[in-house]
């Protein structure tokens, strides 16, 4: 089994773009054979979210990006 390891920088609090950066390197690891694609610690949120973290619309939000990216992948 190919598996891929993403490098990239994630934004904190950019859920939008962070998704697009995922999916991204999702495609480009697909089109290389992998099968599996792993992305860095918070990878979705971005590093260190800390005052994010106090506020529920953030959860509801990552939890909907989080979605966003399991149903898009194969």
């Amino acid at each position: 089994m190919k598996i891929a390891i993403a490098q990239m920088n994630s934004v904190v609090g950019d859920l939008p773009g962070n998704v697009k950066k995922i999916r991204a390197a999702a495609q480009a690891a697909k089109e290389q054979g992998a099968k599996v694609l792993l992305t860095p610690e918070l990878s979705l949120t971005g590093y260190p979210p800390e005052d994010l973290l106090l506020r529920d619309d953030f959860y509801r939000a990552s939890e909907s990006a989080l979605q966003d990216l399991t149903t898009a992948a194969d």
